[in-house]
């Protein structure tokens, strides 16, 4: 199969060891976040308006018959809402940094044509998977996976009412046999986990995976780069 098999998510005690080793940086956080790159946005600019600055032409999908707008960089691909990473974002973000600053040179040797030497279309996979894990969407995948997993745990101790009694009983004291009691204990059975979500751990921990398992993946594919120059594509297979 081109590309081969997709990279598993990995299991939990993993992703509970990282979330533990990240707790030490848990306050090393980097404010206001891009969602899309600086470095990206800038191979899309053209000098708008009298001052000539460099801009890009803003389109909101809510309204897409309004005038289009240009805008500075400085005002575009921010994350919607603050903190996206509320936890221990700053080695997210010095991992980004540093594909972003690799993606320079690559995107001048776009401009050139001479992008398809195997450092380069790293470098272009590389950016692919960032994008695809920093995005406003995988924080809606993330929800939602996060809400059904709950949903599934729950149902699932519901299954097990002498473990629920005895959580109830032996660790707050309660009464066993009522339902009250046991919804107290499904709580108590969610409760570290619940922590690492409310921190923010686990939202780190599953984008940084979700980057690295698409970088793996992708280096299975080759790399076409279309110009505006060209009608035609260049296409390069990447090694296996």
């Amino acid at each position: 199969m081109l590309g081969g098999p997709f990279p598993p998510l990995p299991d939990p005690w993993v992703i509970h060891r990282r979330m533990a080793r990240l707790a030490a940086q848990a306050s090393l956080a980097v404010h206001k976040q891009h969602l899309v790159s600086g470095v990206l946005l800038g191979q899309l600019a053209a000098p708008i308006g009298q001052r000539g600055a460099a801009q890009v032409y803003s389109l909101n999908l809510e309204y897409p018959y309004a005038k289009l707008r240009g805008r500075g960089l400085e005002t575009c691909g921010k994350a919607p809402i603050p903190d996206f990473v509320k936890f221990a974002s700053q080695s997210l973000e010095q991992m980004w940094w540093r594909v972003e600053n690799e993606a320079d040179a690559t995107l001048a040797a776009v401009r050139a044509g001479d992008a398809l030497q195997p450092a380069h279309r790293d470098r272009l996979r590389n950016l692919v998977a960032l994008h695809h894990a920093r995005s406003i969407q995988y924080y809606a995948v993330f929800e939602d996976s996060r809400l059904h997993a709950s949903q599934e745990a729950h149902r699932f101790w519901q299954q097990l009412p002498e473990v629920l009694d005895a959580i109830a009983a032996l660790r707050l004291g309660l009464p066993g046999g009522e339902a009250g009691s046991r919804e107290r204990a499904v709580q108590e059975l969610h409760r570290p986990i619940n922590e690492w979500i409310e921190a923010g751990a686990l939202f780190h921990v599953m984008m940084h995976s979700r980057y690295w398992r698409p970088r793996q993946w992708l280096r299975g594919f080759g790399v076409e780069i279309l110009t505006r120059r060209s009608v035609s594509s260049s296409w390069a297979t990447s090694p296996r």
